[in-house]
């Protein structure tokens, strides 16, 4: 999550794993590079989000951290604060990295405020779950 708590999980579960992040929205990207700047070499974060599609949409970031995505926040009276954030298409994204790291993906964890299953469908039409 935006937070680190996974990112944090998943170097304790797989110790030599090599590890990317997509986080679109600036201050939380900043924060998970700041708490694991120490660890570059295993863990990388990018500033952009995964989806089915390269594309940009406006996030809702007011509120608590939860909350962002292009989806809103319910119940906050509050004027809204959007901001305009970079989303790219997974297949890319999981292809650039294979190729970068000269590795397969073992493990995949999406946690996207809603495009789950956008994502997936995406990756199964370009074969990702048959390797």
């Amino acid at each position: 999550g935006n937070v680190g708590d996974d990112l944090q999980a998943f170097t304790q579960l797989y110790p030599e794993a090599q590890i990317h992040s997509f986080e679109p929205v600036l201050r939380f990207f900043r924060r998970l590079d700041q708490l694991f700047t120490g660890t570059k070499k295993r863990i990388k974060i990018h500033h952009l989000g995964a989806s089915d599609r390269n594309t940009t949409v406006n996030f809702r970031i007011d509120g608590d951290q939860a909350g962002s995505s292009q989806f809103g926040h319910v119940g906050n009276d509050d004027a809204p604060v959007w901001e305009e954030v970079r989303l790219a298409d997974a297949h890319h994204l999981l292809q650039g990295i294979s190729q970068d790291e000269g590795l397969g993906i073992d493990v995949l964890s999406i946690n996207c405020e809603g495009c789950e299953y956008a994502i997936l469908e995406r990756l199964a039409i370009k074969g990702w779950f048959a390797r």
